[in-house]
């Protein structure tokens, strides 16, 4: 906050095609150019409270706001659209934002027995009776193949058909799911890192060090570097071979991104943002 934050929990992350970086905090919808973060408030207009949960920047370069309440926005350069719970949208917390090939967004929450679909202007809400399994939350990414997968309780699996198919049973209940380049999604649940894919074995790959570990978010960044995010203990780093803890301002990590050049951004409950950058000299003491 005293770098010009109105809140230092951070609930969401995206750089637009400008090259600004778009906060979202408990505090309001934040825009930076690297130097300071000025308010946005244009598309908060008609939403009952600024309390941003997650962000996402879509194809044709929208940005999407899921609100506390259910509320979520779809702004551009010159207006906003608001879908509220009158619209679809439950009166739920939104824990994540995806978009699936067909350019429609997804919308996934920390709680209830459905997840919401915004196509051509309207919301569907889809749940056990398409599949989804049981648990206490789902959250959503899309793989290269522009496959929607989902996490939700023990359950790994794809929306195919216009059913959410279970595909993998996982070791806990909490789960986070990002999409790899190589092609199907990493998987984090509990210690473990995993990458999977329809049709393939599961691949176990990396444990870490922490018993007890809560994932919160996942991220490969364009090196093929893995980043993950947990609930109370920081930031950890996966190159393939091992994984290492990185530094952050606070255990709890919400969110991350990477913007044009390469940079590491790490939102946090607390903690305000982070920077993570590559860095090519150790200091050596005397």
């Amino acid at each position: 906050m005293d770098d010009g934050l109105p809140d230092n929990s951070i609930s969401g992350l995206a750089q637009a095609s400008d090259g600004f970086l778009w906060v979202a905090t408990d505090g309001g919808l934040m825009r930076f150019d690297g130097a300071r973060f000025h308010e946005f408030s244009r598309a908060l207009e008609g939403v009952p409270n600024r309390v941003v949960r997650t962000i996402l920047l879509d194809q044709r370069g929208r940005i999407w706001l899921a609100m506390d309440r259910g509320a979520v926005i779809c702004a551009d350069a010159t207006s906003a659209r608001v879908f509220t719970t009158r619209d679809g949208p439950p009166d739920l917390r939104a824990a994540v934002l995806a978009e699936d090939g067909e350019g429609a967004i997804w919308v996934g929450y920390s709680s209830g027995s459905i997840v919401c679909r915004i196509a051509n202007g309207s919301v569907t809400r889809l749940g056990v009776r398409e599949g989804l399994p049981n648990g206490s939350g789902a959250w959503l990414a899309v793989d290269r193949a522009k496959r929607l997968w989902f996490a939700r309780g023990r359950s790994v699996g794809i929306f195919k058909d216009g059913r959410f198919q279970s595909l993998l049973t996982t070791e806990s209940a909490l789960t986070r799911i990002a999409s790899s380049r190589d092609g199907g999604i990493w998987v984090f649940s509990g210690q473990y890192v995993s990458k999977f894919d329809e049709g393939r074995q599961v691949q176990k790959l990396g444990k870490l060090p922490e018993a007890g570990v809560l994932p919160s978010a996942l991220l490969e960044d364009h090196e093929g570097i893995l980043w993950l995010g947990t609930a109370a203990h920081g930031l950890f780093r996966y190159d393939g071979t091992a994984i290492e803890t990185i530094g952050s301002s606070h255990p709890e990590i919400t969110c991350l991104t990477e913007d044009r050049e390469g940079n590491l951004w790490v939102g946090t409950r607390g903690g305000g943002l982070n920077q993570v950058r590559a860095r090519t000299l150790d200091l050596i003491n005397t």
